[in-house]
């Protein structure tokens, strides 16, 4: 019999969260920057971190290890924001053996007609170029995409066009789509082990650098399911068997907030780490949650956030990144 606590500990030692209260220290200019306070919206890519600031208006390249900042605008701000997705990357086909090659992917491309763009900004050549992106897919505005391989990958579902007539099933298409930042577009749809209704929620976490973890989360059953790969480039994936498939109904009489939230994995104790806010505190605490096989369960509570939006957890390795100013 495994001790949890003693699991916990040990999986936790092993996990560094990023967490932007505690790091602040490391940098007056993260609170002295315009008066610039972050929120929602943190990306990670070999170790560097794209924070998003709490009006939208701009946003900071970060590598937490050397405290190098670089903040930048868009150059054309949308009155709506909040409706941006953005990615961090690098270019694989850089010659040089130190990544200097790091792009940032801003876009907007609502569910129905709207108002669409996706713009880039190199890093090494400090400039934003507008992209010609047409697509047949959509990406939830609230989805994190998780890099791997300097390449960024999304859940999306098909566009649909038209609603189905009275009795006919309403699905659609559901699949990973890639963004690679060397070609600078959209790679073919990759296919899930796996298919969703919109009563389930999906969420993607990276395991290593080397493997894409993908959580189904099926609403009505109260059930969770991982699936991790066995092989994943921008235009090729497969899949092993199913990970770890689990009934929550025991431990919590409610859906983890997947939209908005992050997990991370531990593959040698076969144990899922969740991030989300505790029900019962009003949402003002962050909690892990640490589930596995045989019934294990625990919670670690992360402290108090005034943030409404749930904690983004990941795995984090300390990267010599240089960020060019």
């Amino acid at each position: 019999m495994v001790d949890l606590r003693d699991l916990a500990e040990e999986v936790f030692s092993r996990l560094p969260v990023t967490s932007l209260r505690g790091a602040r220290s490391t940098c007056k200019k993260w609170n002295t920057n315009g008066g610039h306070a972050l929120t929602i919206w943190i990306y990670h890519c070999d170790g560097l971190l794209l924070c998003i600031a709490k009006d939208f208006a701009s946003f900071v390249v970060w590598n937490p290890y050397t405290s190098q900042t670089l903040w930048l605008k868009p150059p054309s701000p949308h009155p709506r924001l909040d409706w941006y997705s953005y990615a961090i990357g690098y270019d694989n086909g850089s010659k040089s053996s130190c990544r200097n090659s790091y792009k940032i992917l801003r876009f907007v491309d609502p569910l129905r007609n709207g108002f669409v763009e996706y713009e880039i900004y190199d890093l090494s050549s400090n400039s934003w170029r507008v992209l010609d992106v047409t697509s047949d897919w959509h990406i939830d505005f609230y989805a994190r995409g998780v890099s791997l391989k300097g390449n960024t990958y999304w859940f999306s579902r098909e566009r649909y066009r038209a609603k189905p007539a009275v009795g006919e099933p309403f699905e659609v298409a559901d699949f990973l789509i890639c963004f690679d930042f060397t070609t600078e577009r959209f790679d073919p749809r990759l296919s899930l082990p796996f298919h969703t209704g919109f009563e389930c929620t999906v969420t993607l976490s990276s395991v290593r650098e080397e493997q894409l973890a993908v959580l189904l989360q099926v609403d009505y059953l109260l059930r969770m399911e991982i699936w991790v790969t066995t092989k994943i480039e921008p235009e090729e994936v497969s899949w092993n068997n199913l990970f770890l498939a689990v009934n929550i109904e025991p431990f919590l009489d409610f859906q983890f907030g997947m939209s908005q939230g992050s997990f991370f994995l531990d593959q040698e104790k076969r144990v899922d780490v969740v991030f989300d806010k505790d029900t019962d505190m009003r949402f003002t605490r962050n909690i892990a949650y640490v589930i596995g096989e045989g019934g294990y369960f625990t919670q670690v509570d992360l402290g108090e956030s005034v943030e409404y939006h749930r904690p983004f957890g990941c795995s984090y390795v300390p990267s010599l990144a240089q960020i060019k100013q």
